[in-house]
């Protein structure tokens, strides 16, 4: 190998001679066997491209470092003609002096006495990485020629000292401009020529087609190792946490899979592990919805079903182009709201992981591109739910899905959600012809099997299902994501109480945060000792009683930190405001903007960040992605919850403070989505037993005087039509209000199980929607037995509105949207409901008698045990609604098209007969009695 190097450095001495001597830039200039031979050398040991490059292409390598050698040499000489600045340290080789009077140019011993010295810093055969190393040289070998490998080569061999030896050739203030801008033209000339057309097309062939393949294989072999990855954070086991609260937990050591069915059929339907369910819908379909409600282990699936394929594909022995490609997206962060592409989410989702392997490629790189249609793919799309999409945007999204599935028929495509994210497909077309798998609770075996793999990471500790099933949490149990969170925290002498899965959160962040900062006080005590000064701080700013713990305040500052999270996510939702994922510049300018921390506080404001990020199990790795900071989607939820019962418990407590707290909540939706859990969390809190016996810094439970605060709160604000923002006065597209009047409306309605709000007038409901009309924005209404009474609310969009108990007597629905709304027990006698949609919305129970619904689109809508009696349905369409036990004597129904409506005889039509017009009579004793 010394030999061949050696060999190697004298050609390169020689092109340097002669680019030197040369009075053009460049002259065609062949190359023998022997000097190819020798530069291939050279460049296989300094570079170790060769090793994926077919070896017939080594001609053109060896072509592209002689050429720059070439070009170098000419510089010099360039240099030595026009510049003043460039001369040498002894002997002095280019003066300023006339050109007679100029010494000889370098030898050839000279030169090659650089070159080795360069050599043998620089070639290392074996040192070098292969992947990292591979992906930066195509870059810089097809990138600038002064950024090629041999140009710092040659430019450490002349301008740079080595072991102390001053260097051949030194440059003055400016000289290097000069020198660079002698080679560019040198190598513009040489690019020209016919050597230099070979030389541009091999380049061009590595950066269209070599790197791209490099990348995929460095991403392929990262996912291959997802398995062996901890399940939260996917970090390493040698980039865990000291003290880590949680045992390292490999994805592929505790994954239990779940079963799946058919979502849309579920009476009898197959059941069987996910990933075999999933592959054999894949053999006929070629996109796939996998739903599942929270904490089922839908992103775990996407996660060890990319890593498994990226195995198969690292270790098959057949062409590339008969693999699968798996591609994982991560629709938090790839998708965008504003760029709706299959095409751009996953150019995102390759740049988001080569970023994590320290590759900073370009968006429009082409190693980042859409596999071409020739490639077998699959594409695993994983929380689309926590994408804000709409109606719209989830149509585009989908029908963008189906032309990327027609333009090619290798192409596969798995979509993970939540339910509440996907509509039906009665709701939307564009999901007619796509299979919907969910997943299902775990059995008892899946449990078992799950709490074993649980005590092997976990020295042996953990409870058994018997012992769980003692302590009533049984109901839990089948929720991967709340079984964790009790082997965690278990304690074999708490007693049969069922807790709620708020409680159960709780209980978890206590421990997470109680261990980190037990360990924290003999491993970081710095991390310790910011604990202790934000305790302190909180408490001065009376945002923590005095009578908290340390563990309190980091759990306070870790709600805060989910509630910003959201807000930063939500400024979308405003004009011209773009989405922002939340970074730890924006946890340190919380602590110094509102928790006052002093400019001369940094290493304890550092201290808090990075011990706030090990506490929500953050991957330290992640530049922004802020559903990786929380571990789980469901974890931000719990937060955001907490960080709202504290505010609100203490407004309840001393209703002087309202103006500050409200101000705390502004800036985005506590009700964003209906499959986000931050309110269900919320209520289970304000709601959970006070005599408990909750510590001062924990906001659960509410005493009999601070519920009646709070709701007479909630009616107060709901019912404030005024104006919040930042300017004065503000404008309605800037309004800030809307967010925290839709809040105090559901919160002040969960109260109480008998108890709802009072509308003032009215508009007043209507007033609240003035803000998202205007701006195209959805709100979300949760409004169990608020009383509406003569509300005008005609043409409204109220969809998934909870409205079940409502006093909606006399009032104005006419034209309104009200699909999938909950409309069950509520009073909607004398009600205009004509031309109103209420597809699958739930009348059940609920008073219509001499409610007028003419025109009205009522179809799979379920009015079971509804009072009709007197309502005026003429021309209404209730194709298969459910109106078993209902009342409809005296109703009109003239022109009512009732095909496939169903009944039971205790269905009450007076002297109608629902058989002649289609309707279908049906067994259903329960509500026949």
């Amino acid at each position: 190998m010394v030999i061949e190097i050696l060999g190697g450095i004298q050609v390169v001495s020689s092109l340097l001679q002669a680019g030197m001597a040369a009075r053009d830039a460049w002259k065609e200039a062949g190359f023998g066997k022997d000097e190819v031979s020798a530069l291939s050398a050279l460049h296989k040991a300094a570079e170790g491209l060769w090793k994926l490059k077919p070896k017939q292409e080594e001609e053109l390598g060896a072509l592209h470092l002689a050429t720059v050698a070439r070009c170098f040499g000419h510089a010099i000489r360039r240099h030595q003609e026009y510049s003043k600045a460039l001369s040498t340290q002894p002997p002095a080789l280019f003066q300023n002096v006339a050109e007679e009077e100029r010494p000889p140019q370098p030898s050839a011993k000279q030169i090659e006495r650089v070159l080795r010295g360069a050599a043998q810093g620089h070639i290392a055969p074996g040192a070098l990485p292969v992947g990292k190393l591979e992906i930066d040289l195509v870059e810089s070998l097809t990138g600038s020629p002064l950024n090629t490998p041999y140009h710092r080569f040659l430019w450490a061999a002349f301008f740079e000292p080595v072991e102390g030896e001053p260097p051949l050739l030194k440059l003055e203030p400016g000289g290097v401009r000069e020198f660079e801008r002698s080679f560019v033209l040198a190598w513009g000339e040489a690019m020209a020529s016919t050597t230099g057309e070979r030389l541009r097309l091999y380049l061009e062939d590595l950066n269209q087609d070599y790197k791209p393949r490099l990348v995929q294989e460095v991403l392929i072999s990262d996912m291959a190792a997802w398995g062996s990855r901890h399940t939260f954070g996917n970090l390493a086991r040698g980039d865990s946490r000291d003290g880590d609260p949680l045992p390292f937990m490999p994805l592929e050591e505790m994954y239990v899979q779940p079963l799946a069915r058919d979502a849309r059929d579920r009476r009898g339907a197959e059941e069987g592990p996910v990933l075999e369910r999933l592959e054999r819908v894949l053999q006929k379909q070629r996109i796939v919805i996998l739903q599942a409600d929270f904490g089922m282990g839908k992103s775990l699936t996407s996660r060890m079903l990319a890593c498994q394929r990226a195995r198969k594909f690292r270790d098959a022995s057949v062409p590339t182009a008969e693999l699968e490609l798996p591609i994982h997206v991560r629709c938090a962060d790839d998708l965008r709201s504003n760029d709706l592409s299959i095409s751009g989410a996953v150019q995102r989702a390759r740049q988001r992981q080569a970023e994590t392997l320290g590759y900073s490629l370009p968006i429009e790189d082409k190693a980042l591109a859409f596999p071409s249609s020739q490639q077998k793919a699959l594409f695993l799309l994983d929380g689309l739910d926590e994408v804000h999409l709409g109606e719209t945007g989830l149509k585009t999204f989908f029908d963008n899905i189906k032309d990327k599935a027609r333009g090619s028929p290798r192409h596969r495509f798995v979509i993970f959600s939540r339910p509440g994210a996907i509509p039906s497909s009665k709701d939307m077309r564009a999901l007619e012809d796509i299979p919907i798998l969910e997943l299902l609770p775990w059995n008892k075996e899946q449990v078992d099997e799950w709490l074993a793999r649980w005590r092997q990471v976990n020295e042996g500790r953990g409870p058994t299902q018997e012992e769980i099933e003692k302590q009533g949490l049984s109901s839990l149990a089948p929720t991967p994501i709340l079984l964790l969170m009790m082997a965690h925290t278990w304690d074999p002498t708490m007693t049969g109480k069922a807790i709620s899965r708020s409680e159960l959160y709780e209980r978890f962040f206590q421990s997470i945060a109680r261990g980190k900062h037990e360990q924290d006080k003999d491993t970081h005590p710095a991390i310790s000792e910011a604990s202790t000064k934000l305790r302190g701080h909180l408490i001065d700013k009376r945002l923590l009683d005095r009578r908290a713990r340390e563990t309190d305040a980091m759990l306070w500052l870790m709600s805060r930190v989910a509630w910003e999270s959201v807000r930063l996510e939500q400024r979308g939702m405003f004009p011209d405001s773009e989405p922002v994922a939340l970074e730890r510049r924006h946890i340190e300018n919380l602590l110094f903007d509102e928790l006052n921390f002093r400019t001369g506080d940094d290493a304890a404001v550092d201290s808090v960040r990075v011990g706030l990020l090990l506490t929500l199990q953050a991957n330290l790795h992640s530049h922004n992605a802020s559903q990786i900071l929380f571990g789980h989607k469901s974890f931000r939820e719990f937060l955001v919850a907490r960080y709202w019962a504290d505010r609100l418990k203490t407004l309840a407590g001393d209703p002087s403070r309202r103006d500050t707290i409200e101000k705390s909540l502004l800036g985005a939706s506590l009700l964003s989505s209906p499959e986000d859990e931050s309110f269900h969390f919320l209520v289970d809190m304000l709601n959970a037993d006070p005599k408990h016996g909750w510590l001062p810094g924990q906001p659960f439970g509410l005493s009999t005087q601070e519920r009646e605060r709070l709701f007479q709160w909630a009616e107060e604000r709901y019912q404030d039509e005024r104006l919040m923002g930042v300017e004065s006065p503000p404008k309605l597209r800037d309004d800030l209000s809307s967010f925290l009047r839709q809040a105090a409306l559901a919160i002040g309605s969960c109260l109480y199980p008998d108890k709802g709000l009072t509308t003032r007038d009215a508009y007043t409901l209507r007033s609240l929607f003035a803000w998202s009309s205007l701006l195209g924005n959805q709100l979300l209404l949760r409004a169990p037995r608020v009383k509406l009474n003569g509300a005008f609310l005609s043409r409204m969009t109220l969809r998934q509105a909870d409205l079940s108990g409502a006093d909606l007597s006399d009032a104005d629905l006419s034209d309104a949207d009200l699909i999938r709304a909950d409309l069950s027990g509520a009073n909607l006698s004398g009600a205009q409901i004509n031309y109103t949609y209420l597809i699958h919305a739930d009348l059940s129970g609920a008073t219509l008698s001499d409610a007028d619904l003419s025109g009205a689109t009522l179809s799979d809508a379920d009015l079971s045990g509804a009072d009709l009696s007197g309502a005026d349905l003429s021309g209404a369409t209730l194709i298969l609604a459910n109106l078993s036990g209902a009342n409809l004597s005296g109703a009109n129904l003239s022109g009512a098209n009732l095909n496939g409506t169903r009944y039971s005889n205790g269905t009450r039509w007076g002297n109608f007969n629902p058989a002649a017009v289609g309707a279908i009579l049906i067994e259903n004793p329960e509500l026949d009695n």
